[in-house]
């Protein structure tokens, strides 16, 4: 089995699920349809440091935490170049967020940070509190980025 993720264990939701569904069980067992899906386009911003990028708020999840169109594939090779490490700010309408974290519970209740979310997505949360409400965060929002 491989390490669990830091932020969402999601084999441990959906292979069960899917070996119920090779089992024969019928869809409708495991909820409601979902009748509002959307399309997100992404950016993929070009990072240099020292530079700022605008990115977007790409989905709000339902704790308030605001995913990011900035993928850790975009920005790893700079993050991993040299010392002293560089620091992603980016800046909310809230106000700036720079502590980069491992794990949501790596956070102190009620500072924003930032992570890297399962997906491998950008991600501003608070911890015990709605990152969106906290720092006017919403889906579409632009958000500037910089590497320091």
């Amino acid at each position: 089995r491989p390490s669990p993720s830091p932020t969402f264990e999601g084999r441990d939701v959906f292979a069960p699920a899917a070996a119920w569904i090779a089992r024969g069980t019928e869809l409708h067992h495991f909820g409601a349809p979902a009748d509002d899906l959307v399309r997100l386009e992404t950016l993929h911003p070009a990072f240099r440091p020292g530079t700022v990028a605008r990115v977007r708020v790409l989905v709000v999840d339902r704790f308030g935490n605001a995913t990011l169109d900035l993928a850790r594939r975009d920005v790893e090779p700079i993050l991993s170049a040299g010392a002293p490490a560089p620091r992603i700010v980016v800046e909310t309408p809230g106000g700036p967020v720079m502590d980069l974290l491992r794990t949501y519970g790596d956070g102190a209740p009620g500072r924003p940070f930032l992570l890297f979310n399962s997906a491998g997505h950008l991600e501003v949360a608070v911890r015990e509190a709605r990152a969106s409400e906290k720092l006017g965060l919403t889906p579409g929002k632009e958000v500037a980025v910089a590497i320091r």
